[in-house]
C-alpha cells in the first residue's frame, strides 16, 4: 500500500531478533548485567537409501565413537569450516546417541551474537546437507519415537564491569572467553556461599524457574518437541548442582575462585526453539526475579521428580 510505513515500524518490535536485543538493553540498563550464552542445538542427519527412502546417515547408539564420525566426516569438517568463515567458533564434534544424531558445540558469544551464531550454525548445518543431497533436521524427533531426541541445551551467565575492589580473576576457562569478559567479573559467583551462587545469580534463576512454563511454550515450539519429555528432558520446573535431570542445571563453584566458570545450563529446550525468543523469554524471566528479589526454590534431591514423565 502507500501508507506511511508506520505499520511496519510498529511491527518491527515484534522481530525477534529485535525483542532479543529489547531484553539484553533492559538488563544492562538496570541492572548493569551482560549476558554470555552458547546454545548445544543436536539434528539428525538422513540419506536416501537403496530403495529412495530417507534413512539415518550413521548407525545409533553409537555415542561420541569416532568410527561413526568418521562416516560423515567431510560433512563435519564442512560445517567447522564454513562456521569460522562467518565467525562462530567449533568447539567439538560428535556423535550422539541417537541414529544419524550429531551434536556440534560451539564457543559463547555475548548479547545477541549469541542467538546469530545459534542460527547461522542451524542454516548452515542444513544448507551444507542439502549440498549433499542429504537431509539435516533439528525437529525433536526423526527416525523413531522412542529413541533420543534433538535437544537445544542453553548455557548463560551474568557478567557485571569490574570494579577497584574485585579480585584479580583467574585465567580464563579460555582465550575466546577471557577476550569477550575482558574488563568483566562474573555476576553470579560468590565463593563464600555454600552453594557458590550469588544473590543475583538466584533471583535471576528464580525468575526462569518461576516462568518455566511460559519459557517452555517458547523452548518447545512444536508437537514433536514434547516427545522427548520422559527421555532426558525435565518435566519439572526445578534446579539442582551439575544436575542433568533438572530444568536449570547449575555449575557454581563455591569456597573457589572459579567465578568465571560459574553458568547455568537450561535443560528443557528443544533444537527447534528460535534462539532470540529463547534468550528474551530467559532475560525477561529472570529481570521479574530480579525486580521481585525472588529467592531461589531448593535445589533438587538427587532422585527426586526431575525428567521422567
Amino acid at each position: 500500500g502507500g501508507g506511511s510505513g508506520g505499520g511496519a515500524a510498529a511491527l518491527n518490535g515484534a522481530v525477534p531478533r529485535t525483542l532479543c536485543k529489547r531484553l539484553l538493553k533492559a538488563l544492562e540498563d538496570e541492572y548493569g548485567l551482560r549476558f554470555l550464552a552458547a546454545s548445544e542445538l543436536e539434528f539428525s542427519v538422513a540419506r536416501r537409501g537403496a530403495r529412495g527412502a530417507w534413512e539415518p546417515a550413521c548407525d545409533g547408539p553409537e555415542i561420541f565413537t569416532t568410527l561413526q564420525q568418521t562416516k560423515l566426516a567431510s560433512y563435519t569438517y564442512a560445517i567447522e569450516e564454513a562456521m569460522a568463515q562467518v565467525g562462530v567458533d567449533v568447539r567439538t564434534m560428535n556423535c550422539e546417541y541417537g541414529a544419524g544424531q550429531l551434536e556440534i558445540t560451539f564457543a559463547p558469544k555475548l548479547g545477541v551474537a549469541a542467538a546469530d551464531a545459534a542460527s547461522t550454525y542451524r542454516l548452515g548445518v542444513k544448507e551444507l546437507a542439502q549440498q549433499r543431497g542429504w537431509l539435516a533436521t533439528f525437529m525433536s524427533k526423526t527416525f523413531s519415537l522412542d529413541g533420543p531426541g534433538n535437544g537445544g541445551h542453553f548455557n548463560f551467565s551474568l557478567w557485571r564491569a569490574r570494579t577497584e575492589e574485585d579480585a584479580v580473576p583467574p585465567a580464563a576457562e579460555s582465550d575466546s572467553i577471557a577476550a569477550l569478559t575482558a574488563g568483566l567479573v562474573s555476576a553470579m559467583h560468590d565463593g563464600a556461599a555454600p552453594d557458590g551462587l550469588s544473590p543475583t545469580a538466584k533471583s535471576f534463576l528464580a525468575g526462569v524457574l518461576l516462568h518455566a512454563p511460559a519459557i517452555e511454550a517458547i523452548a518447545s515450539p512444536t508437537p514433536s518437541c514434547y516427545m522427548r519429555h520422559g527421555r532426558w528432558a525435565p518435566t519439572h520446573a526445578n534446579h539442582g548442582p551439575d544436575d542433568r535431570l533438572a530444568a536449570v542445571r547449575t555449575k557454581a563453584y563455591p569456597h573457589s575462585t572459579r567465578g568465571g566458570a560459574t553458568y547455568f545450563e537450561l535443560r528443557m529446550a528443544s533444537a527447534s526453539a528460535n534462539p532470540y525468543l529463547l534468550i528474551a523469554a530467559i532475560v525477561a524471566a529472570g529481570i521479574d526475579g530480579l525486580r521481585r528479589s525472588l529467592p531461589a526454590p531448593p535445589a533438587r534431591q538427587s532422585g527426586a521428580e526431575g525428567a521422567a514423565a
